[in-house]
């Protein structure tokens, strides 16, 4: 994914701003459990990043080169077809949708508000 493209999802999933995250799945190695219970304040792009702002820390998202996401926002998928059986790298559910993230890399850093 590239940078247009990285804008076009943040602006998809721009329905999950606002919402908490009820749960977290993935294999990726960082303790997914500081974002379970977590209201997400923001997502927005930068580059080949996916952002979501939280309270005190944030989540960069970089697809490397064959990363893909897929979501269902209110019912509606706003990705292509990614049906293949696989394990996300990183998934957050939310009580409006969903968002699974593949091929990617994931970072967890404190920020200052």
């Amino acid at each position: 994914m590239e940078g247009p493209s990285l804008f076009l999802a943040k602006e998809q999933l721009i329905p999950l701003r606002k919402k908490v995250v009820l749960s977290v799945s993935g294999n990726t190695t960082i303790d997914k459990g500081r974002f379970e219970g977590q209201l997400v304040k923001d997502i927005f792009s930068w580059g080949k990043h996916l952002l979501f702002q939280f309270d005190g820390f944030a989540l960069k998202v970089h697809f490397l080169l064959f990363g893909t996401f897929s979501a269902v926002v209110e019912g509606k998928s706003v990705t292509g077809d990614y049906n293949k059986p696989r394990v996300p790298r990183l998934a957050f559910t939310f009580e409006n949708g969903h968002v699974e993230m593949y091929n990617c890399s994931c970072k967890s850093s404190n920020t200052l508000d």
